[in-house]
């Protein structure tokens, strides 16, 4: 879980930045903008009504070779 947290904190990192402020709608609408973040655990992509979206990619190694299971 502690993925998931470094991912969510260094999103809003990302949007406070781009926004300029720590004032809520203006990061609200920088989170909105989020585009192709690629985090310690999944990638990142907003969507229209602001829901984040990430695709996990679940693997499989077998003698040192990665094999896509899902």
């Amino acid at each position: 879980f502690s993925a998931i947290g470094y991912d969510a904190c260094y999103l809003l990192k990302l949007a406070i930045e781009a926004a300029g402020t720590v004032e809520h709608a203006a990061v609200n609408e920088e989170l909105h903008k989020i585009s192709g973040y690629q985090g310690a655990l999944a990638l990142y992509e907003a969507e229209e009504d602001g829901d984040m979206f990430n695709t996990i990619n679940i693997v499989k190694v077998d003698n040192g070779v990665y094999t896509k299971v899902a």
